[in-house]
Parts: C-alpha cells; structure tokens; sequence
C-alpha cells in the first residue's frame, strides 16, 4: 500500500466490520517502524478521536517515544487541537507504555505543566491534573526535579477553584477538587520534605493570605496523616529518589492512599466544604455531567478511577 493511500485509509480503524479493522491493522505491521505512520495515526486522532487510533498509537515502536511526543508538542500548540492533544496524551499515560518515562526529557511535559499553570478551561485542568497526578508514581525519581513547577500549578489551581471568579458552574468545581486533592496526596506522600518546604517559604514571605491557606489549604492538609518521610528521609534523598528505587508504582500509590484519613476524620475541621471522600461519590454520580456540556471523556473517567 501506499504512503497517500495508507494515510487516507485509516477511516477503516472506525468500520463497524470487525474484520475490516482487523485488516487493516495487520496491513499496518510492515510499516510499524517507520515514524510517518505514527505521525498520521496523531493527525487521523486530532480530527476525529478514533479510539482505535489512540490503542495503536500507544502500542508504538519503542523507537518512536520522541515522534509522538514531540508530535503532540506541535499539536498542543495549536489552539484547535489543544483539548484532542491534552485527551490523547491521558490516554497514554493511563496505559503506561514502556517508553512513557521518557517524557518527562521532552517539551510536551514542559506543555502540560504550562496548561495547569495558564489555562482557564476546566476540562484541561482537570486532564492535565490527572496526567500529573498519574505519572508522579510511574517516574518517581524524573519528576522530583520539577517539583517546584509542579507545587505552583497546583497553587494556582487551588486558587482558581478557591476564588472562581470567572463563576464555574459548581459541579466543575467538584470535579477539580477532585483532581487537586489527588494531586495534593501524590505531592505530600511521595515528597513530604519538598512540599512542606515549599509551603512554608510561602507563607513566612506573605504571599499566602491568610483566608486563602485556612479555607483552601488547611482543609487539604487536616485530610491526611504526618508523613514518616520527614523523619526517617531528608529534602536531598527526596531529590535523588533513594525511596522509590525499589518499589513499583502500584506500591508508591499504595503508599500516598494510605496517608489520607477516613471521611469521618477529615470532615470535622471544615464543615462547609465536602471531604475528599464525599467529593469522590458526588463524582462517581454526577460524572457525566461535565466536559463542556458533554459526557466526561472515558479518558478522564479511567483517570479518576486510577488516582
């Protein structure tokens, strides 16, 4: 087949013939290494979010980490293909490829820290909240070393929840509290010495105020139990990552679950606002509510269920 006929045929991938689809994807083996393929599988995706796509796209060659990423890099910067680009790349963190460590080396992961940091759109919050939230435990030891961006995209996303002055509809908020306090949870339990650092050297500059880091942060912080980290490691074995070394994911995020306190526990302290708990079945029902007056994308429902 050729290079235009293959490129024009990948509206196969979405017939409803099984078997079409299935021959069409083993008419895709003898080019699966060549980088153009995945390009044109990324473009086919943009303009129609073929679910099929996204599955091959994540299946890639291990030689081609630096084509999808650097792909997505071109498609994030186009305004019209941000929110396909922001879905896909959730997509494939959730299904951890082998190559996806290496992300953290490429411009995109550098895109999706600038999106918590700038965006006003709660369905790309919300993405890139779990995008962060997800890979924290996967690359433990890679992404420590942008921790201070990472802490500031959570600050500020806090805040924009907290202030909502643009007036979002109550049942976004939710669901962003949501993707913050996993975030939250990820950050203290996997780095409790860089965290609390942080906080602290805002609040003895003054650039907390007061209302801010009682209504919004100090709830966050009586949901969750004193870390052992901050007696047993230190800010500079947090940076190297000696406490992960050996573990696997599944047990980092054993581990950062099991600093949160029960429901009953963290409600006390704050009566107005709902726990996290709370927060977590208000979503398990009303999640399809959301997304720009369409359902959550089943990228960001398999994401809430991961965190």
């Amino acid at each position: 087949m050729e290079r235009r006929e293959l490129s024009t045929a990948f509206q196969l991938l979405d017939s409803k013939d099984i078997r079409v689809v299935t021959d069409f994807v083993n008419s895709l083996k003898p080019y699966e290494r060549d980088s153009w393929v995945v390009e044109s599988l990324i473009t086919y995706y943009m303009s129609t979010q073929s679910q099929k796509a996204a599955e091959l796209i994540v299946k890639s060659h291990n030689d081609h980490d630096k084509v999808v990423f650097r792909k997505l890099h071109s498609t994030y910067e186009d305004l019209h293909s941000r929110k396909s680009t922001v879905k896909l790349l959730l997509y494939i963190v959730s299904r951890k490829p082998v190559w996806l460590y290496k992300i953290v080396q490429e411009p995109l992961f550098k895109d999706v820290i600038r999106c918590m940091k700038q965006e006003n759109q709660v369905p790309l919050l919300l993405d890139a909240v779990y995008i962060i939230t997800m890979l924290l435990p996967v690359i433990p030891d890679g992404m420590v070393k942008y921790f201070d961006d990472m802490f500031e995209a959570l600050l500020r996303i806090t805040h924009f929840s907290f202030v909502n002055k643009d007036g979002v509809p109550d049942v976004y908020l939710l669901h962003l509290n949501v993707g913050v306090y996993a975030m939250f949870t990820r950050l203290y339990g996997m780095y409790p010495w860089h965290y609390i650092s942080a906080l602290q050297d805002l609040y003895s500059k003054h650039k907390l105020s007061p209302d801010f880091f009682n209504k919004a942060i100090k709830p966050m912080l009586s949901t969750i139990k004193f870390n052992p980290g901050l007696v047993t490691t230190s800010k500079d074995a947090e940076y190297r990552g000696d406490q992960w070394k050996s573990k696997a994911t599944h047990d980092i995020v054993a581990e950062c679950a099991s600093l949160s306190l029960d429901a009953t526990e963290s409600s006390q302290d704050y009566p107005s606002k709902p726990s996290a708990a709370s927060l977590t079945e208000q979503v398990s029902i009303e999640e399809d509510t959301i997304q720009d007056n369409i359902p959550l994308s089943d990228e960001t429902k398999l994401a809430f269920r991961n965190c």
